[in-house]
């Protein structure tokens, strides 16, 4: 059985991710403040530049408004807020994708009463390396399943290997040290992976 990626579930779960940890709701928090900081910072800039004496300037003995600095200056406020607002975005996006979201070219079946799973990290591995996850039915002690994130946390003994050139060679590995004992699989999958799991006699 050879599973396939709902790719629009994947983002919700990832949005849910960050909806149910409260870290990653304040880094969110955080951020909207900077980008509405910043707008609010421009606006009140402006705000005072025409109704104060601010940017105001002596040209000749007569006082006139810096346009130059009316129109630039709320540019700075709003830049401001929006880099930082970018860059928070930026680390909430790489925090809530560290279990699902940040994993790419992903890859599961169930073949004989074994998962295969084959992925790799976003933005931080080649195209080539994958890292290969085997889960033998038979050796899964407990599964939990959390309706919250659809995470699905599985114990037991859990093979793993890395490969720097997939398409080489790594298709051919199986790894069988058993060097994990947990492993998080999030239900992003069709069919459904909590139903797979159910139908084979997994007590979830």
């Amino acid at each position: 059985m050879t599973f396939q990626i709902n790719q629009k579930k994947k983002s919700e779960i990832q949005e849910l991710i960050i909806k149910h940890k409260k870290s990653l709701r304040i880094i969110r928090t955080i951020a909207l403040i900077f980008l509405w900081s910043g707008v609010a910072g421009a606006a009140l800039y402006l705000v005072l530049s025409f109704t104060t004496d601010l940017n105001t300037v002596n040209v000749n003995g007569v006082f006139k408004k810096d346009i130059l600095s009316i129109i630039f200056n709320p540019l700075r406020f709003i830049t401001l807020g929006f880099v930082i607002w970018l860059m928070l975005c930026a680390l909430l996006g790489n925090l809530s994708g560290v279990s699902s979201g940040n994993r790419a070219d992903e890859e599961l079946s169930l073949i004989n009463g074994v998962f295969r799973y084959t992925f790799r990290i976003k933005h931080q591995t080649a195209s080539s390396f994958r890292a290969i996850v085997i889960i033998p039915l038979a050796d899964i002690e407990e599964a939990k399943y959390d309706p919250k994130t659809h995470a699905i946390h599985l114990h037991g003994r859990i093979s793993s290997d890395t490969t720097d050139d997939y398409f080489a060679n790594g298709k051919e590995i199986t790894p069988d040290a058993g060097n994990w004992n947990e492993f998080v699989l999030y239900d992003y999958f069709e069919p459904g992976l909590l139903e797979t799991l159910r139908n084979q006699g997994i007590s979830i």
